[in-house]
């Protein structure tokens, strides 16, 4: 994967100290981050090989996200704690990206990719998700243990070689949901419209 146009410029050097200026407190644990209106992080590459030297190593802990824009984002490493508001991920790369305890909460997912991702403790909450993809390594990776869906919408959603535990879904619509090859153990699902299984 090569970073496209949009991604490229969170490797330049001058963009990236412009945009650090406002959210860099976030790399600190407890930081909040909370424009008045969607605020342009598309194309942000975080935790991963094709992110800066600056970038590289950061994730987000403990955390508040509120009304930005990752689309396009190539997003790895550790995302714990963290709250996540409003905030689009729409052809957003979540490469082998842990979320232990953190909630995702009126977001949008579309043409969305998680790969190899670890959701232990995980909560989504009244969001959508549109041809999205969750896959691990054709190894039936663990994808963790606890996830909570509320509310939330799923159309064309592939769930493929991913191991997930004690999964809960509640109030959830799955529309062409499939969960092939995958092992789900302990799945409950409450006032659901389909089934993901």
């Amino acid at each position: 994967m090569k970073p496209n146009d949009i991604q490229s410029r969170w490797l330049d050097v001058n963009f990236l100290d412009e945009k650090i200026k406002d959210f860099s407190h976030l790399f600190n644990e407890g930081g909040v981050f909370s424009p008045s209106e969607n605020y342009d992080l598309k194309g942000f590459i975080l935790g991963t090989d094709f992110a800066s030297e600056y970038m590289h190593q950061k994730g987000f802990i403990k955390c508040e996200i509120h009304n930005c824009d990752f689309s396009k984002s190539i997003i790895g490493g550790k995302i714990s704690g963290t709250r996540f508001y409003n905030c689009n991920f729409t052809k957003a790369n979540f490469l082998e990206s842990d979320f232990p305890d953190t909630k995702f909460i009126d977001c949008q997912f579309s043409s969305t990719a998680f790969k190899n991702p670890f959701f232990d403790d995980a909560e989504f909450i009244a969001c959508s998700f549109n041809d999205v993809n969750f896959s691990g390594r054709k190894t039936k990776e663990d994808g963790g243990k606890r996830v909570r869906f509320l509310n939330v919408r799923f159309s064309n959603v592939n769930f493929n070689y991913l191991s997930l535990r004690s999964i809960y879904f509640e109030k959830c619509e799955f529309i062409n949901t499939n969960s092939r090859n995958c092992i789900i153990i302990g799945a409950k699902l409450e006032s659901c419209i389909g089934s993901p299984l």
